[in-house]
């Protein structure tokens, strides 16, 4: 899942960068932040929702 989870965020990166969002020192710098992080926040892995939306056995 860590993999996947650098790939999207990479993907993502790079399309800032091609759509001129970000400038070529924040790309480069974001780059090596996503490939060096040794455990990747829990990105994916829980859908947000507010609290009053949250089920029995969701998390808020």
């Amino acid at each position: 899942m860590e993999s996947a989870q650098r790939d999207i965020v990479s993907v993502l990166i790079d399309k800032a960068f091609s759509e001129g969002l970000i400038s070529k020192t924040t790309y480069l710098s974001a780059k090596d932040l996503v490939y060096s992080v040794m455990d990747f926040p829990a990105l994916l892995q829980y859908p947000v929702c507010l609290t009053k939306e949250a089920g029995a056995d969701e998390c808020s």
